[in-house]
């Protein structure tokens, strides 16, 4: 089992500002925690620095590629996942990649909105 998520609108607000209650759900799911973002490889160093600032335990980051469609790099990066693991969840803020996600068989597929 696995979990993915997405940083920008999920995990950080503001690209570095944490949102605890989308940190601690995704704590609570299956390990290991996949990030896969659509923020480009060359970001790699400070989106490492904002993920432990915010605390962010995670497996893997994955980002996309230069010039990369967002919805491309994500599942690109999903089907990677998906082919050592079984994604039990996947939490975006972008109804596209939650949709996405849903067409690779992902059933739970969360909003991080809608988290409490």
């Amino acid at each position: 089992m696995a979990t993915i998520s997405d940083i920008d609108g999920t995990l950080l607000n503001k690209g570095v500002q944490p949102i605890p209650k989308v940190i601690q759900f995704v704590e609570t799911q299956s390990p290991p925690l996949y990030i896969i973002t659509a923020r480009p490889e060359t970001d790699r160093t400070n989106t490492i620095v904002a993920l432990q600032r915010a605390k962010v335990r995670y497996t893997r980051l994955m980002m996309a590629n230069k010039g990369e469609n967002p919805i491309d790099s994500k599942r690109r990066n999903a089907t990677e996942v998906m082919n050592s693991n079984t994604v039990n969840v996947a939490v975006d803020n972008d109804p596209a990649i939650r949709s996405m996600y849903q067409s690779l068989g992902i059933l739970k597929v969360i909003d991080p909105g809608s988290l409490k």
